[in-house]
């Protein structure tokens, strides 16, 4: 018999208001993390709005993410469907490794809300496989200011539990400043020769955040994460803010 998978759903999580006039703000839920020392857990969102044409401008829906229980955060995404038009809405989102989660509303200089809008986001946290145990290792690549092309940055050695099944990389930055830039899944049973653990290196550079899942068969006693900046072409720039994250799973 095994244990059933646990959820927990939160309706309304930005406490917005009936009206707003135009101006800039964030609003922020609560931090959310019902299974941050359980099994991994995925998150949905569903962006509500019962008629847009009450909504002026966008109102950006931005996650962020923790790896290490709240000291920092990173985003992990920017939803922008809460927009001015016609008519409801009702958009549905996924992330699918959450330790800790923060949700911010986030009005530019001409945002507003009339009475009528009915904005609203609803997040629902799921344990996806309550057998496994999970580990997050936060930061494990220390990425230079800026890196030339033809580079690749080696990431921290990780020892993994010994029944460790998979591990997954999580990457946030921002897009503008990488180019031609991808992440490779390494591991090793002795932290000296090491072997890939994808097929081929995952290309970050046109997204906010990545979950990347090894898609080979065998994880060693050590794992990392290596940043790559193609040959010719790959590029670093100045205001990253790359952050990379381990998670391994094990029974």
């Amino acid at each position: 018999m095994f244990p059933s998978p646990r959820r927990a759903l939160y309706k309304d999580v930005i406490a917005f208001p009936a009206t707003k006039s135009a101006g800039a703000a964030t609003l922020s839920s609560n931090v959310l993390r019902d299974f941050e020392t359980t099994a991994f857990g995925a998150v949905n969102f569903q962006l509500v709005a019962a008629d847009l044409s009450q909504v002026t401008d966008t109102l950006t829906i931005e996650p962020f993410v923790s790896f290490d229980e709240g000291t920092t955060w990173i985003q992990a995404g920017a939803y922008s469907d809460i927009a001015n038009g016609s008519g409801t809405l009702s958009a549905l989102k996924s992330l699918k490794y959450v330790p800790r989660l923060r949700v911010d509303g986030v009005f530019d200089g001409s945002g507003a809300l009339a009475a009528g809008h009915g904005a609203s986001v609803h997040v629902e946290m799921r344990e996806v496989d309550p057998e496994y145990a999970r580990r997050f290792d936060a930061d494990v690549v220390t990425v230079p200011t800026t890196v030339a092309d033809g580079v690749t940055t080696n990431g921290t050695s990780v020892e993994v539990p010994a029944n460790t099944g998979r591990v997954a990389a999580i990457v946030s930055a921002d897009p503008a400043q990488l180019t031609d830039v991808s992440v490779m899944l390494q591991s090793s049973f002795d932290g000296v020769y090491w072997w890939d653990l994808l097929s081929s290196a995952t290309d970050i550079s046109a997204v906010m955040y990545s979950e990347i899942d090894m898609d080979q068969n065998m994880v060693g006693t050590y794992v990392r994460a290596n940043v790559i900046t193609a040959a010719t072409t790959g590029a670093i720039s100045t205001g990253h803010n790359m952050s990379v994250n381990l998670l391994s799973f094990s029974r």
